[in-house]
C-alpha cells in the first residue's frame, strides 16, 4: 500500500486502479501521482491496452465457437439474409455500434481555454507549436497536427496534455491503434478535468469504433459520472443511451 504521493503505486494496487476497485480518494491520489511519473503513468496504459486485449481475445474464441456450431444454419439462411440485409429488412449491430463512435474534431474553445492565460512563449518552450498542432485540429487538418504533435511528443514524452491531444489526432484519423489508445489512455489520469474528459471521451469511442464495446461503455460511465455540465459529460450520457437503443433492437 502506497503510503505518500510520492511513492510508486504496485502492480496489484495499478491493476485495481484500472478496474474502478479502488476508493474515489485512493483513486484521485495515484492519477495525480501518474501526471509527474511517467513509468506509472505508461505501466496504467499497459494495463488497460492489456485488458482490452484479453476481452478481445475471448470474444474472437467466443465466436469461432459459435461460427462452427452454426455453420450449417448459416449455408442454408445466408442467401435469404444478405437479400434482406441488402433490402434493409436487417440491420448488423456491431456496424450499428461502431457507426455511433464521433467524428466530431475538438472545438475552438480548447485552443481559447488552454491559452487564454498562458505566458508568452519561453525560448526553448513548446507552447507556440502545441497550439499549432491544437489548431491544425481544429480546423481538421489532421495530417499536419499529427506531424506537430507527434514532434512534440518525442520531444516531451511526459507531457500528458500533448499525448492527449496526439492520441485524439490519430483517432480522427482513423488509428484505432494500441498505441493510439495508449496515447489517450495517459490522458485519462490527468488532473486537469477538461484534459482528462476529452482523452477519456476519445479512447471509449475508439473502443466502441474497434468493436470493444463494453470498455467503451465503462469509461463513458466514468465521464458520465462527474458531477459537472462539462460538454464530454453531456455526451457521454447521450452516446450511452444511443448504445442502450442499438443493444435492445
Amino acid at each position: 500500500m502506497m503510503t505518500t504521493q510520492d511513492e510508486h503505486p504496485n502492480i496489484e494496487e495499478s491493476v485495481d486502479w484500472a478496474r474502478g476497485l479502488l476508493s474515489r480518494r485512493r483513486h484521485k491520489e495515484i492519477r495525480r501521482h501518474c501526471e509527474t511519473c511517467p513509468t506509472c503513468n505508461m505501466r496504467l496504459a499497459k494495463i488497460l491496452i492489456i485488458r482490452t486485449d484479453d476481452r478481445r481475445r475471448m470474444r474472437r474464441r467466443a465466436k469461432r465457437r459459435l461460427q462452427l456450431q452454426m455453420a450449417a444454419a448459416v449455408l442454408l439462411i445466408m442467401g435469404a439474409g444478405a437479400v434482406l440485409l441488402a433490402s434493409g429488412y436487417i440491420s448488423d449491430p456491431a456496424s450499428d455500434l461502431a457507426a455511433l463512435a464521433t467524428t466530431e474534431t475538438i472545438p475552438q474553445s480548447h485552443v481559447g481555454l488552454r491559452f487564454r492565460l498562458a505566458a508568452p512563449a519561453s525560448p526553448g518552450g513548446y507552447e507556440s507549436e502545441f497550439r499549432a498542432g491544437m489548431e491544425a485540429l481544429v480546423r481538421e487538418d489532421y495530417s499536419d497536427g499529427i506531424a506537430i504533435l507527434e514532434s512534440l511528443h518525442a520531444a516531451h514524452p511526459s507531457e500528458t496534455e500533448i499525448s492527449t491531444y496526439l492520441g485524439v489526432a490519430l483517432y480522427l484519423s482513423g488509428d484505432d491503434s494500441d498505441r493510439a489508445k495508449a496515447l489517450l489512455a495517459q490522458g485519462g489520469s490527468h488532473m486537469q478535468g477538461r484534459v482528462r474528459r476529452t482523452a477519456t471521451w476519445y479512447l471509449a469511442n475508439s473502443c466502441l469504433r474497434s468493436g470493444d464495446v463494453e470498455s467503451a461503455v465503462q469509461l463513458l460511465k466514468s465521464i458520465d459520472s462527474e458531477d459537472t455540465d462539462a460538454r464530454y459529460t453531456r455526451y457521454a450520457a447521450e452516446l450511452l443511451r444511443r448504445i442502450r437503443g442499438v443493444r435492445t433492437k
